[in-house]
């Protein structure tokens, strides 16, 4: 199932957001090797990205792995994700996560919205997402949690009435801090 970002959205039914509160914390416990893969393969799918991150803007791609700054900016992610998780039976609160969420990426980053779209189906596919759970969690990028009333995860909520930004990236047709999983 695609992520849906138009259109009526799907419902998580009690057994997928079982599947996802079961599978979720092998995922997370394993955060840095799973963010990791997932800001590295948003990088190669989408080179011009790396421009919006100042503290690895210039790192060659093959350095990308071995670098604070990139496996600090991929635990952001991961954990970004898992207080969505942990929202998901919370509309109000998983909206208004978002909406500070978005402004923030938005105003201080000028990051295009369309670059969170991609960036979760890059997550939703990754071999560590078991099979049975992909659909689970694609489900829970488009409609959130509840019953179809919750914006789109990444793609509808983030910058719902914000222009692209002017540094608008082409997307073709330290330590690491971990939050406790939900």
């Amino acid at each position: 199932m695609p992520i849906v970002d138009e259109g009526s959205l799907p419902t998580l039914s009690d057994g997928e957001k079982k599947g996802i509160r079961e599978t979720w914390p092998n995922i997370y416990y394993h955060f840095e090797e799973n963010s990791l893969k997932v800001l590295l393969g948003f990088l190669k799918d989408f080179p011009g990205a790396q421009q919006l991150f100042p503290k690895f803007s210039e790192v060659k791609s093959a350095d990308l792995p071995h670098n604070p700054e990139v496996k600090w900016q991929a635990s952001r992610i991961i954990n970004a994700i898992n207080d969505a998780i942990r929202l998901m039976d919370k509309e109000r609160e998983m909206i208004q996560f978002l909406k500070e969420l978005s402004r923030k990426h938005s105003a201080e980053f000028q990051v295009d919205s369309r670059l969170f779209k991609e960036m979760v189906k890059i997550f939703a596919h990754q071999a560590f997402i078991p099979v049975g759970s992909k659909e689970a969690y694609e489900k829970l990028f488009s409609g959130g949690g509840g019953g179809g009333v919750c914006p789109s995860m990444f793609s509808r909520h983030i910058f719902p009435c914000m222009p692209c930004s002017p540094h608008h990236v082409d997307i073709p047709s330290q330590t690491i801090q971990m939050n406790h999983p939900v």
